[in-house]
C-alpha cells in the first residue's frame, strides 16, 4: 500500500469517527473547530512520518476526511 493510500485509509476513518463523536460535543462551530484540529493533527503526524510537505497531506486526505466527517455528523445528528 502506497503513501496515498494510506492516508487517505487513516482521514477517512478518523473522519468516520469524528463525525460520529460531533454529535455529542453540542454546536456546529465546536465540532467543526474540532473536526479541523485534529485533521491538522493527523496532517502533521503524516508530515513527519512520510517526510512530505503540508500541500501533499491536504491533497491526499484533508477534502476525505471533511466529506466523510461532514457525511457522518450529519447522519449522526439525524439518528
Amino acid at each position: 500500500m502506497n503513501e496515498e493510500n494510506k492516508a487517505v485509509v487513516v482521514f477517512s476513518i478518523f473522519g468516520v469517527a469524528i463525525g460520529f463523536l460531533s454529535k455529542f460535543l453540542g454546536s456546529a462551530r465546536i465540532s467543526f473547530v474540532t473536526a479541523l484540529f485534529v485533521m491538522i493533527i493527523i496532517g502533521k503526524i503524516f508530515e513527519k512520518v512520510f517526510k512530505k510537505d503540508s500541500k501533499w497531506w491536504l491533497k491526499n486526505g484533508a477534502p476525505i476526511y471533511l466529506l466523510f466527517w461532514l457525511v457522518f455528523w450529519i447522519l449522526s445528528f439525524n439518528l
